[in-house]
């Protein structure tokens, strides 16, 4: 195995540095994994007679002009043509910087165009799925390749729904990579030069939906069939075995849980606002026609809103809550708390870290060890924890293996639907991804950290008596109407 070179040592000091937190919240511990069920499809520029022809023209022409009027056709019908009338996003213009969540300060975040967020929707206006949307030269100069990183959950009809709407005049060639891999690196905004290797190149650009899911990098075979999914994901761990960027596989997904960011499946049938996509830069409301977008537009200017993702705790009633919700609930905040609170929300705003902290005092990580109880009532607390940390460990196993996508959250005294889960917690946690309803978080509701529930699939009861502890992610606006369900635009 290739050892990490002296750039890749370089890069890897320089990612360090920009781990710190700035004006996008701080960042989750550091990290890397290769993300293995995720697919990579390339939409190349396909050759044409049209297109060899001008190309002859361009470099065989002595005189030096173009025939501008062919170039142009030509263009029309490759890559960027084709994914503009089939995106979210504006391929014809650099994507918005992400949200900040403190303002003022000096952090310097370019946005790039090499990386973006996008979503392909059906025909209704519904997702099929979101992605990440990858641009570099293609060999065409006037053309670019593009690389769609994609869940593999909703890879397959993607790639359907991609060759359905290849028309015959389009000049592309869609495939896909299976020499390419996927990999994040958490706890870094870096941009600075890509690591070399001689086996692999890699693309490396900062999540374009938020900084805070960390460095994305895309990795191809510099020879194809140089290297297995296996071999690449141990280069890429190689590149940084003398980082402070440890090997943590499965963390992504616990940590776009706590950032509540949903993807493939769980956001397809839906539509594009109801889960959160114009708050992760995945959506223009400017650009020109493409599929889907008069449910998306129609929505946005005169609809509104009722359901959005949110993530949420799910916890027993007899569990000690903290004191985000109680303060929250009560609505009064004193010297410089408001900023850990959501201005539209009785529920408190919190980052990925903050909500990780909790997650792990709900689990009753932090108990004082038996060799430091000094005396017996000290000893009985302790104990007494112990058998509550048991009691949480068998619940959060129940809720992770039964809270399964498609189950409904009930209120137990009023016996009204509240939202329907749609990523279930990950083994040893209870923080969930639900779709719910607005009314059921806004101001002046009826929520209180008292709450009651029951998680229902179909007519079978599979959680009771629990308690829902939702929170406002960082990356969601300040202000919100409470009667659109849509950003205040002051």
């Amino acid at each position: 195995m290739a050892t990490p070179t002296a750039a890749a040592a370089a890069a890897s000091a320089a990612m360090k540095q920009a781990g710190s937190s700035g004006r996008f919240g701080k960042l989750w511990s550091k990290g890397h994994e290769t993300l293995n069920k995720r697919r990579i499809i390339a939409i190349k520029n396909k050759p044409t007679k049209r297109s060899i022809a001008a190309k002859n023209q361009r470099l065989g022409d002595a005189s030096g002009k173009t025939n501008n009027n062919r170039l142009k056709k030509d263009t029309s019908s490759g890559p960027t043509a084709y994914l503009q009338g089939l995106v979210t996003s504006d391929l014809y213009s650099v994507p918005n910087s992400p949200r900040p969540c403190i303002e003022g300060g000096d952090e310097d975040y370019v946005c790039s165009d090499v990386l973006r967020s996008t979503c392909f929707l059906d025909h209704r206006g519904r997702v099929l799925t979101d992605a990440l949307l990858w641009k570099r030269q293609g060999d065409n100069d006037d053309e670019f390749d593009y690389y769609i990183d994609v869940p593999e959950s909703t890879s397959d009809e993607l790639m359907h729904h991609l060759k359905a709407h290849k028309l015959r005049r389009s000049a592309v060639d869609i495939r896909e990579v299976k020499e390419a891999s996927s990999h994040v690196i958490y706890g870094t905004r870096y941009t600075g030069p890509t690591p070399d290797h001689p086996l692999m190149e890699m693309m490396t650009a900062v999540d374009p939906r938020h900084p805070s899911l960390g460095l994305r990098i895309i990795s191809f075979d510099k020879q194809s069939g140089d290297c297995s999914p296996a071999s690449r994901s141990e280069i890429f761990s190689s590149i940084l075995s003398d980082s402070p960027f440890p090997n943590m596989p499965g963390s992504y997904e616990f940590l776009r849980r706590l950032l509540g960011i949903a993807e493939g499946d769980e956001v397809k049938g839906k539509t594009a606002l109801e889960t959160n996509q114009e708050w992760l830069n995945a959506v223009s409301f400017s650009k020109g026609c493409y599929l889907g977008q008069e449910l998306t537009a129609r929505s946005h200017f005169t609809g509104a809103i009722r359901k959005r993702i949110i993530p949420l705790f799910l916890i027993d009633r007899t569990t000690e809550i903290s004191w985000h919700w109680k303060k929250s609930e009560n609505d009064t905040f004193e010297s410089g708390e408001s900023s850990n609170f959501s201005s539209f929300s009785c529920i408190p705003r919190l980052s990925a870290p903050e909500a990780g902290a909790l997650m792990a005092l709900f689990m009753g990580h932090g108990i004082t060890p038996e060799g430091e109880v000094d005396t017996k009532v000290k000893l009985e607390a302790v104990q007494k924890r112990r058998t509550e940390l048991d009691a949480f460990t068998k619940l959060s196993e129940r809720i992770s293996n039964e809270a399964i996508p498609g189950s409904r959250i009930f209120d137990i005294e009023t016996g009204k639907t509240l939202g329907e889960i749609i990523s279930a917690p990950m083994p040893g946690t209870t923080v969930a991804l639900a779709q719910m309803r607005l009314e059921n978080i806004l101001p002046h509701t009826n929520w209180s950290n008292t709450n009651k529930i029951r998680v229902q699939s179909g007519s079978d009861v599979i959680l009771d008596n629990l308690r829902y502890l939702p929170y406002i992610p960082l990356w969601w606006p300040t202000d919100l109407d409470a009667k659109t369900g849509k950003e205040t635009i002051s």
